[in-house]
């Protein structure tokens, strides 16, 4: 038998978890018409009648995040053109979308041009379109596509959608860590990925909007760059839940909100779906291929899957950074989130059992506890940790293992921690008392958190840097609520909430 002992820093106490475990034995043309077979999503009409603006609420990039994205850009009709995205993987190439050099062939001076946008060109280190100058464009040499890139489905979407481009000169700015192997891929656990690209805010831009830097005019979907945070979404999900057409779980990720009320989209090809590891370092997991239109609901997003195309990457690139990354945390909540979440589902409180022992509210520094949640309806079980600080974190699931088990029944107990491990409480740094919150949400609900994080660390220790995605929990909490009969909105959803205290 081996003992181990493993020090969780929770928001309002310490955990001291000691478990006693058995050893192991072991190129598209200038209108962008929406048949174009060379632009990987299908347009769909909107009515006049609509309000708003149907936008997919990325938010700009802060400076220091992306710091390896890469512009693909070319001239349409005499206009230098943006419509693709990639990453530096090394200092001579870029990883990009096969789709969007599609019919790349190098031309008499020895550069590459795509069919109806001329000469290839790469942009690096801008966040903002209109401050690149000469220094931030590079040429492309050479043009290298994966061999088994086709097409697939009804229609013809692209499958196995991965190149490489290289550089005219050395870049010498960040590069991006790759996933190596599914291991390190989040949605076998639909866990949180993150996508940058200047592509559509609109679904009603029929066309590229017109900017200037100093090089001179230029046309985009943005001159800034945006991002945002989605949850991906498990293969078997993809493949039978939302149908996604002609869907490879060898090669590709679906990721995205049921709601589609944050998406990716036309212009944003190529660009990168990253993860971040236990440390806050981020490692790119997928490439923007295609999708059913922007911002549809029921319609993820698919990625090409970076991992399965490890070999082809290293065959041309050996010094390309692959790595067998720990995937962070299942999810992270603000207090406001929380609180915000606790609002919205008041009526349902009641409808989880939650207590600590016995049922006592206060503790002594060294005590030991156990957690026990009894939930009255199916779902998914969350439960989190506030402190008097105003500290959140999560209790469970908070890693893809325990994400596999929080599936519950109407009746089931679950104890916490599982298998048999212990809790020793200390105070919190700040005196007052915490909340240990549970919910049940639908099944469908991706609870992936609140907050959009640091996204500028390829290395070193993480920077905790936050924006708010408060708003859109509470929109995907509603939207998965509507299941319901109306009769009794919150029949699917349950809430459990405890406030107890530590003393020395």
């Amino acid at each position: 038998m081996q003992v181990f002992q493993i020090l969780r820093r929770l928001t309002g106490l310490s955990l001291l978890m000691i478990a006693a475990c058995a050893s192991s034995a072991t190129a598209q043309p200038a209108e962008f018409p929406d048949e174009d077979p060379a632009w990987p999503r299908t347009e769909f009409t909107i009515p006049d009648s609509t309000t708003g603006t149907k936008g997919f609420n990325t938010q700009p990039a802060r400076k220091e995040d992306w710091p390896f994205f890469a512009a693909l850009r070319g001239t349409r009709e005499g206009i230098v053109t943006y419509d693709c995205g990639g990453t530096a993987i090394s200092s001579e190439w870029i990883l990009t979308a096969a789709h969007c050099v599609e019919g790349a062939s190098a031309n008499a001076s020895g550069r590459w041009e795509r069919p109806g946008s001329g000469e290839l060109q790469i942009v690096l280190g801008a966040k903002d379109l209109t401050t690149v100058t000469s220094a931030n464009v590079y040429n492309a040499v050479d043009v290298r596509i994966a061999p088994s890139f086709t097409r697939g489905g009804e229609n013809k979407v692209p499958v196995n959608d991965v190149a490489l481009v290289r550089l005219d000169r050395p870049w010498n700015g960040p590069i991006v860590r790759l996933s190596a192997s599914s291991a390190s891929d989040v949605d076998r656990f639909f866990g949180p990925a993150y996508f940058a690209g200047f592509g559509k805010t609109d679904m009603r831009q029929q066309k590229p909007e017109a900017y200037a830097s100093a090089e001179g005019p230029f046309a985009a979907y943005t001159s800034i760059l945006g991002n945002a945070m989605i949850p991906t979404r498990s293969p078997d999900a993809c493949s039978n839940d939302y149908e996604v057409e002609a869907y490879n779980s060898a090669s590709m990720i679906c990721a995205g909100y049921d709601t589609g009320i944050i998406d990716s989209c036309q212009g944003d090809s190529g660009g990168p779906l990253i993860a971040r590891d236990f440390a806050g370092r981020v490692y790119q997991i997928g490439i923007v291929s295609f999708g059913e239109s922007c911002g549809v609901r029921g319609k993820p997003a698919v990625y090409t899957r970076v991992s399965g195309f490890k070999d082809f990457v290293m065959s041309v690139v050996p010094d390309a950074a692959f790595v067998d990354a720990k995937p962070e945390k299942t999810v992270y909540m603000t207090k406001a989130g929380l609180e915000n979440l606790i609002r919205t589902l008041k009526p349902a409180d009641g409808k989880i059992g939650i207590r600590i022992n016995d049922g006592a509210s206060t503790f002594r520094s060294g005590e030991r506890v156990r957690i026990f949640v009894d939930p009255s309806i199916k779902g998914r079980l969350w439960v989190f940790d506030l402190d008097p600080a105003g500290t959140v974190s999560c209790l469970f699931p908070c890693n893809a293992g325990e994400v596999e088990t929080a599936l519950v029944e109407p009746g089931q107990s679950v104890v916490l921690p599982p298998g048999g491990v212990s809790i020793s409480v200390s105070p919190p740094t700040v005196p007052g008392k915490s909340t240990l919150a549970a919910f049940v949400l639908p099944e469908r609900m991706a609870l992936i958190g609140d907050t959009l994080p640091d996204l500028s660390r390829t290395k070193g220790p993480i920077r905790t840097v936050w924006q708010s995605y408060s708003d859109i929990l509470v929109f995907e909490v509603r939207d998965a609520m509507s299941d319901a009969a109306p009769s009794d909105p919150y029949a699917n959803t349950g809430m459990g909430l405890v406030t107890y205290s530590v003393s020395e």
